[in-house]
């Protein structure tokens, strides 16, 4: 089998720890001082302003611990349960 035979999973993974993004915010206005302060500490973080805004949101509504807890067994999944580095 070809690379190029290989199915698309680019819509199979997600972007969340919690899973299927599927709920919506609506549109909301800001001010440009803390749009522009968003994307500075989005940047420091690695993120996207989406993705940083996300995990701030999700780290309140759900806790830290419970958030971080999530992102671990993820990549327990990808690396192994005895991996150790």
């Amino acid at each position: 089998m070809d690379m190029d035979d290989l199915p698309l999973e680019s819509r199979l993974s997600t972007t969340s720890v919690l899973g299927k993004l599927d709920g919506e915010i609506n549109k909301m206005k800001i001010s440009f001082d803390t749009q522009v302060g968003l994307q500075r500490m989005a940047a420091e973080a690695a993120m996207s302003m989406n993705e940083y805004v996300r995990m701030v949101l999700d780290c309140h509504v759900h806790g830290v611990d419970h958030i971080a807890n999530l992102a671990a067994q993820r990549i327990r999944l990808v690396v192994g349960k005895g991996a150790q580095r």
